[in-house]
């Protein structure tokens, strides 16, 4: 499942990792195991990341620093929504959850309100709601736990 951009996020957030450390293209992408040309290709945006192999990803997330999961979203691979249950409505769990965090002592601390909130990207709106939720332990997207353990997939298979 590929959301509808084509991984531009992680080839910018690599793009300017590489820039940060000084390092060059070629010593990557020996680092990722591919060639220096497709890892160009990459970043310039004549290949799409959302294309890229999983090991691939996986290794641009150690590279950064980053959970597989978050170079999966950047990339296009998983959407925000992927991690809501599917029954819910949540445009307005959302909206309702960025209000929460605005109105927390973690938004005055930090001098946002809910329509700064509202103003930024999509995928960056789900990622402030994680964090609080990450933060505080408290849940505002309505997440339910699923059980996915192998004897758990197994015990739902034989009902």
């Amino acid at each position: 499942m590929t959301s509808q951009h084509d991984g531009r996020p992680l080839a910018i957030q690599l793009a300017r990792h590489i820039e940060i450390k000084k390092e060059r293209v070629s010593s990557v992408a020996k680092q990722l195991g591919v060639s220096q040309s497709y890892l160009s290709e990459l970043l310039s945006g004549g290949r799409a990341f959302a294309a890229a192999g999983d090991e691939l990803l996986r290794g641009v997330a150690v590279y950064l620093g980053l959970p597989a999961v978050a170079c999966m979203l950047m990339a296009g691979k998983l959407r925000p929504d992927d991690f809501i249950d599917p029954g819910a409505d949540v445009e307005s769990q959302l909206r309702a959850a960025l209000e929460h965090v605005a109105a927390s002592t973690f938004g005055m601390q930090v001098a946002v309100n809910s329509e700064i909130l509202q103003e930024v990207p999509l995928p960056v709106q789900h990622l402030v709601v994680l964090l609080y939720e990450t933060t505080t332990g408290k849940m505002l997207m309505g997440a339910r736990h699923w059980t996915w353990t192998p004897s758990s997939l197994r015990d739902a298979r034989q009902e």
